[in-house]
Protein backbone atom coordinates (compact mmCIF):
# COMPACT_ATOMS: atom_id res chain seq x y z
CA UNK A 1 0.00 0.00 0.00
CA UNK A 2 2.83 2.17 0.68
CA UNK A 3 4.36 2.34 -2.42
CA UNK A 4 1.27 2.74 -4.30
CA UNK A 5 0.54 6.17 -2.11
CA UNK A 6 3.51 7.53 -3.15
CA UNK A 7 3.03 6.44 -6.64
CA UNK A 8 -0.15 7.55 -6.64
CA UNK A 9 0.97 11.09 -5.23
CA UNK A 10 3.65 11.73 -7.91
CA UNK A 11 1.36 10.75 -11.24
CA UNK A 12 -1.91 12.51 -9.79
CA UNK A 13 -0.12 15.46 -8.89
CA UNK A 14 1.51 16.14 -12.00
CA UNK A 15 -1.99 15.04 -13.77
CA UNK A 16 -3.67 17.35 -10.86
CA UNK A 17 -2.06 20.16 -12.69
CA UNK A 18 -3.28 20.23 -15.88
CA UNK A 19 -7.04 19.10 -14.98
CA UNK A 20 -9.28 19.81 -12.10
CA UNK A 21 -10.72 16.56 -12.11
CA UNK A 22 -7.43 14.52 -10.60
CA UNK A 23 -7.40 17.37 -7.72
CA UNK A 24 -9.03 15.41 -5.43
CA UNK A 25 -7.53 12.35 -5.85
CA UNK A 26 -4.39 13.78 -5.79
CA UNK A 27 -5.13 15.93 -2.51
CA UNK A 28 -6.26 12.06 -1.08
CA UNK A 29 -2.97 10.41 -2.70
CA UNK A 30 -0.83 13.29 -0.88
CA UNK A 31 -2.47 12.88 2.30
CA UNK A 32 -1.87 8.91 2.12
CA UNK A 33 1.45 8.98 0.91
CA UNK A 34 2.33 11.84 4.19
CA UNK A 35 0.55 9.45 6.55
CA UNK A 36 2.79 6.36 5.39
CA UNK A 37 6.07 8.81 5.23
CA UNK A 38 5.29 9.25 8.92
CA UNK A 39 4.62 5.60 10.07
CA UNK A 40 0.80 5.95 10.68
CA UNK A 41 -1.72 4.28 9.30
CA UNK A 42 -3.23 5.16 5.90
CA UNK A 43 -6.78 6.18 6.67
CA UNK A 44 -8.22 6.26 2.69
CA UNK A 45 -9.42 3.57 0.38
CA UNK A 46 -7.16 4.69 -2.16
CA UNK A 47 -6.01 1.67 -2.80
CA UNK A 48 -9.25 0.04 -3.51
CA UNK A 49 -10.22 3.37 -5.98
CA UNK A 50 -7.25 2.66 -7.94
CA UNK A 51 -7.89 -0.78 -8.23
CA UNK A 52 -10.82 -0.30 -8.96
CA UNK A 53 -10.14 2.17 -12.40
CA UNK A 54 -7.75 0.55 -13.34
CA UNK A 55 -9.11 -2.85 -13.39
CA UNK A 56 -12.12 -1.57 -14.75
CA UNK A 57 -9.93 -0.05 -17.82
CA UNK A 58 -8.08 -3.22 -18.47
CA UNK A 59 -11.75 -5.32 -18.83
CA UNK A 60 -13.08 -3.10 -21.15
CA UNK A 61 -9.72 -4.11 -23.50
CA UNK A 62 -10.02 -7.95 -22.61
CA UNK A 63 -12.78 -9.31 -20.10
CA UNK A 64 -9.61 -11.99 -19.58
CA UNK A 65 -7.39 -8.71 -18.81
CA UNK A 66 -9.71 -7.52 -16.53
CA UNK A 67 -9.64 -10.85 -14.52
CA UNK A 68 -5.78 -11.33 -14.70
CA UNK A 69 -5.32 -7.42 -13.07
CA UNK A 70 -7.90 -8.01 -10.36
CA UNK A 71 -5.67 -11.06 -9.59
CA UNK A 72 -2.73 -10.00 -9.35
CA UNK A 73 -2.88 -6.29 -8.64
CA UNK A 74 -0.68 -6.27 -6.28
CA UNK A 75 2.32 -7.31 -8.59
CA UNK A 76 1.36 -5.07 -11.85
CA UNK A 77 1.32 -2.10 -9.17
CA UNK A 78 4.41 -3.03 -7.87
CA UNK A 79 6.47 -3.50 -11.08
CA UNK A 80 4.51 -0.27 -12.37
CA UNK A 81 6.07 1.54 -9.10
CA UNK A 82 9.29 0.58 -9.71
CA UNK A 83 9.45 1.35 -13.31
CA UNK A 84 8.12 5.24 -12.33
CA UNK A 85 11.06 5.32 -10.33
CA UNK A 86 13.85 3.86 -12.40
CA UNK A 87 12.46 6.37 -15.46
CA UNK A 88 12.21 9.24 -13.62
CA UNK A 89 16.18 8.79 -11.57
CA UNK A 90 17.08 8.25 -15.17
CA UNK A 91 14.86 11.33 -16.23
CA UNK A 92 16.55 13.26 -13.35
CA UNK A 93 20.37 11.91 -14.50
CA UNK A 94 19.80 12.99 -17.92
CA UNK A 95 18.78 16.74 -16.99
CA UNK A 96 21.93 17.01 -14.71
CA UNK A 97 23.96 15.91 -17.69
CA UNK A 98 22.53 18.25 -20.56
CA UNK A 99 22.53 21.00 -17.98
CA UNK A 100 26.49 20.25 -17.05
CA UNK A 101 28.21 19.05 -20.49
CA UNK A 102 25.12 19.79 -23.01
CA UNK A 103 24.71 16.20 -23.65
CA UNK A 104 21.99 14.06 -21.16
CA UNK A 105 24.29 10.55 -22.02
CA UNK A 106 27.20 12.01 -20.33
CA UNK A 107 30.15 14.05 -21.19
CA UNK A 108 31.97 11.96 -23.45
CA UNK A 109 28.85 10.80 -25.44
CA UNK A 110 27.94 11.66 -28.78
CA UNK A 111 24.64 9.04 -28.21
CA UNK A 112 20.72 10.58 -28.83
CA UNK A 113 19.86 13.15 -26.31
CA UNK A 114 16.10 13.63 -26.00
CA UNK A 115 16.62 16.68 -24.60
CA UNK A 116 19.03 17.91 -27.92
CA UNK A 117 16.65 15.81 -30.53
CA UNK A 118 18.56 16.90 -33.22
CA UNK A 119 22.35 16.86 -31.95
CA UNK A 120 23.65 19.71 -33.11
CA UNK A 121 24.98 20.57 -29.20
CA UNK A 122 23.81 24.37 -29.98
CA UNK A 123 22.72 26.11 -26.89
CA UNK A 124 22.34 29.64 -27.52
CA UNK A 125 23.30 31.68 -24.53
CA UNK A 126 20.72 29.48 -21.99
CA UNK A 127 23.60 28.34 -19.85
CA UNK A 128 26.57 30.65 -20.84
CA UNK A 129 26.18 34.00 -19.15
CA UNK A 130 29.26 35.43 -21.60
CA UNK A 131 29.18 38.60 -20.52
CA UNK A 132 25.41 39.64 -21.53
CA UNK A 133 25.84 37.58 -24.96
CA UNK A 134 28.59 39.12 -26.03
CA UNK A 135 27.83 42.53 -26.04
CA UNK A 136 31.25 43.28 -24.46
CA UNK A 137 33.41 41.57 -26.42
CA UNK A 138 35.86 39.00 -24.85
CA UNK A 139 39.17 39.80 -24.99
CA UNK A 140 42.08 38.30 -27.50
CA UNK A 141 43.76 36.70 -25.35
CA UNK A 142 44.62 33.30 -26.52
CA UNK A 143 46.01 32.07 -29.32
CA UNK A 144 45.35 34.20 -32.45
CA UNK A 145 45.35 33.33 -36.64
CA UNK A 146 43.64 34.23 -39.70
CA UNK A 147 43.04 37.77 -40.42
CA UNK A 148 43.28 39.17 -37.30
CA UNK A 149 42.60 42.84 -38.52
CA UNK A 150 38.83 41.21 -39.03
CA UNK A 151 36.25 42.11 -37.12
CA UNK A 152 34.55 39.20 -37.64
CA UNK A 153 36.23 37.10 -34.41
CA UNK A 154 35.10 33.44 -33.89
CA UNK A 155 36.00 32.34 -30.31
CA UNK A 156 36.41 28.36 -29.26
CA UNK A 157 37.67 27.56 -25.86
CA UNK A 158 38.83 24.04 -25.98
CA UNK A 159 40.54 21.46 -24.44
CA UNK A 160 43.94 19.81 -26.45
CA UNK A 161 43.37 16.21 -24.47
CA UNK A 162 39.13 16.63 -24.76
CA UNK A 163 37.66 14.02 -27.35
CA UNK A 164 35.34 16.58 -28.42
CA UNK A 165 37.77 18.97 -29.32
CA UNK A 166 40.04 16.52 -30.69
CA UNK A 167 36.84 15.69 -33.11
CA UNK A 168 36.42 19.42 -34.27
CA UNK A 169 39.27 20.03 -35.20
CA UNK A 170 39.25 18.33 -38.61
CA UNK A 171 36.11 20.86 -38.94
CA UNK A 172 38.48 23.82 -37.57
CA UNK A 173 41.71 23.21 -39.94
CA UNK A 174 38.74 23.57 -42.72
CA UNK A 175 37.00 27.18 -41.30
CA UNK A 176 40.57 28.55 -40.80
CA UNK A 177 41.40 27.62 -44.35
CA UNK A 178 38.29 28.87 -45.97
CA UNK A 179 37.91 31.66 -43.97
CA UNK A 180 41.80 32.91 -43.32
CA UNK A 181 41.14 36.13 -45.03
CA UNK A 182 37.85 37.21 -43.69
CA UNK A 183 38.11 35.60 -40.12
CA UNK A 184 39.98 36.31 -36.90
CA UNK A 185 40.17 33.70 -35.16
CA UNK A 186 41.06 33.09 -31.17
CA UNK A 187 41.59 29.39 -29.82
CA UNK A 188 41.49 30.07 -25.91
CA UNK A 189 42.27 26.70 -24.27
CA UNK A 190 40.53 25.30 -21.42
CA UNK A 191 42.16 22.53 -19.66
CA UNK A 192 39.66 20.03 -18.45
CA UNK A 193 40.64 18.89 -14.53
CA UNK A 194 39.03 15.45 -15.31
CA UNK A 195 41.25 14.89 -18.03
CA UNK A 196 44.75 13.88 -16.79
CA UNK A 197 47.78 16.63 -17.92
CA UNK A 198 45.71 18.74 -19.32
CA UNK A 199 46.95 21.65 -17.62
CA UNK A 200 50.52 21.15 -18.79
CA UNK A 201 49.17 19.88 -22.22
CA UNK A 202 47.96 23.52 -22.58
CA UNK A 203 51.38 25.14 -21.18
CA UNK A 204 53.12 22.80 -24.13
CA UNK A 205 50.79 24.54 -26.88
CA UNK A 206 52.10 27.98 -25.38
CA UNK A 207 55.90 26.62 -25.53
CA UNK A 208 55.66 25.13 -28.66
CA UNK A 209 54.38 28.74 -29.81
CA UNK A 210 57.43 29.96 -28.14
CA UNK A 211 59.44 28.36 -30.88
CA UNK A 212 57.43 28.58 -33.94
CA UNK A 213 55.71 25.30 -33.49
CA UNK A 214 52.61 25.73 -32.34
CA UNK A 215 50.58 24.24 -34.85
CA UNK A 216 53.14 21.36 -35.38
CA UNK A 217 52.41 20.32 -31.43
CA UNK A 218 48.93 21.45 -31.34
CA UNK A 219 48.62 18.47 -34.05
CA UNK A 220 51.13 16.19 -31.67
CA UNK A 221 48.68 16.83 -28.70
CA UNK A 222 45.62 15.60 -30.47
CA UNK A 223 47.15 12.79 -31.98
CA UNK A 224 49.01 11.57 -28.64
CA UNK A 225 45.59 12.33 -26.48
CA UNK A 226 45.25 8.69 -25.42
CA UNK A 227 48.97 8.22 -24.53
CA UNK A 228 48.16 11.69 -22.18
CA UNK A 229 45.43 10.83 -20.01
CA UNK A 230 47.02 8.00 -19.29
CA UNK A 231 47.14 7.79 -15.59
CA UNK A 232 50.72 5.99 -16.04
CA UNK A 233 52.11 9.49 -17.55
CA UNK A 234 53.24 12.91 -16.38
CA UNK A 235 54.31 15.89 -17.62
CA UNK A 236 57.48 14.52 -19.32
CA UNK A 237 55.63 12.82 -21.98
CA UNK A 238 55.34 17.05 -23.22
CA UNK A 239 59.18 16.74 -22.89
CA UNK A 240 59.28 13.51 -25.25
CA UNK A 241 56.92 15.54 -27.95
CA UNK A 242 59.24 18.99 -27.91
CA UNK A 243 61.77 16.49 -28.86
CA UNK A 244 59.99 14.85 -31.77
CA UNK A 245 59.19 18.02 -33.39
CA UNK A 246 63.17 19.67 -32.75
CA UNK A 247 62.34 21.82 -30.28
CA UNK A 248 64.87 23.34 -28.16
CA UNK A 249 64.74 20.44 -25.24
CA UNK A 250 66.21 23.44 -22.72
CA UNK A 251 64.12 25.99 -23.93
CA UNK A 252 61.47 24.47 -24.06
CA UNK A 253 61.36 22.60 -20.16
CA UNK A 254 62.39 26.34 -18.90
CA UNK A 255 59.18 27.72 -20.92
CA UNK A 256 56.94 24.47 -19.06
CA UNK A 257 58.65 26.23 -15.66
CA UNK A 258 58.03 29.78 -16.76
CA UNK A 259 55.72 31.12 -13.92
CA UNK A 260 54.24 33.36 -16.91
CA UNK A 261 53.01 30.95 -19.14
CA UNK A 262 51.30 29.34 -15.67
CA UNK A 263 49.38 32.32 -15.17
CA UNK A 264 48.61 32.97 -18.77
CA UNK A 265 46.89 29.09 -19.19
CA UNK A 266 45.19 30.20 -15.54
CA UNK A 267 43.76 32.89 -16.53
CA UNK A 268 42.14 31.61 -19.91
CA UNK A 269 40.97 28.48 -17.48
CA UNK A 270 39.60 31.41 -14.85
CA UNK A 271 38.05 33.04 -17.51
CA UNK A 272 35.94 30.29 -18.79
CA UNK A 273 34.65 29.68 -15.53
CA UNK A 274 33.51 33.48 -14.62
CA UNK A 275 31.69 33.34 -18.30
CA UNK A 276 30.19 30.22 -17.64
CA UNK A 277 31.70 28.01 -20.13
CA UNK A 278 30.94 24.26 -18.79
CA UNK A 279 32.30 22.19 -21.92
CA UNK A 280 34.80 22.07 -24.46
CA UNK A 281 34.50 22.79 -27.59
CA UNK A 282 32.96 25.69 -27.30
CA UNK A 283 32.64 28.22 -30.23
CA UNK A 284 30.98 32.08 -30.18
CA UNK A 285 30.43 33.23 -33.19
CA UNK A 286 28.26 36.73 -33.00
CA UNK A 287 25.27 36.08 -30.54
CA UNK A 288 25.60 32.34 -30.67
CA UNK A 289 27.22 29.80 -29.02
CA UNK A 290 27.63 25.90 -30.11
CA UNK A 291 28.33 23.31 -27.20
CA UNK A 292 29.94 20.33 -28.08
CA UNK A 293 30.03 18.17 -30.94
CA UNK A 294 29.64 20.88 -34.22
CA UNK A 295 29.64 20.28 -37.81
CA UNK A 296 31.79 21.98 -40.27
CA UNK A 297 27.89 23.16 -41.88
CA UNK A 298 26.72 24.70 -38.75
CA UNK A 299 30.06 26.88 -37.85
CA UNK A 300 29.82 27.79 -41.54
CA UNK A 301 26.46 29.17 -41.52
CA UNK A 302 26.89 31.11 -38.73
CA UNK A 303 30.33 32.50 -39.91
CA UNK A 304 28.24 33.49 -42.68
CA UNK A 305 25.33 34.99 -41.44
CA UNK A 306 27.97 37.17 -39.47
CA UNK A 307 30.08 38.41 -42.56
CA UNK A 308 26.65 38.97 -44.19
CA UNK A 309 25.92 41.43 -41.00
CA UNK A 310 28.84 43.40 -41.16
CA UNK A 311 28.56 43.70 -45.21
CA UNK A 312 25.10 45.29 -44.30
CA UNK A 313 26.46 47.63 -41.75
CA UNK A 314 25.44 45.61 -38.55
CA UNK A 315 21.79 44.99 -38.79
Amino acid sequence: MAIICIAAALILGILGLFSAKYRPLAKEAFSCAFRTLTLRKCDSNLEQKIKANITGFTSKISPKLGQITFKHFSVISTIFVLLIFASSIGMIWGIWNFYQYGNCNGPESTDFCIFDPTGTGEQGFSRINAQQSLQQPLNLQGISYGNENSEIIVYEYGCYLCPYTKKAEPVVQQLREEFKDQVHFVFKSFPLPKHNQSFDAAKASYCGKDQNKYWEMRELLFSMQDSCVSPDVNAEIFTQMAVQLDLNQTQFEICMQNPDVNTSVQSLYDEAVQIGVYGTPTFFIGEKSFVGSVTYDQLKQAIEAEIAKKQNGGN
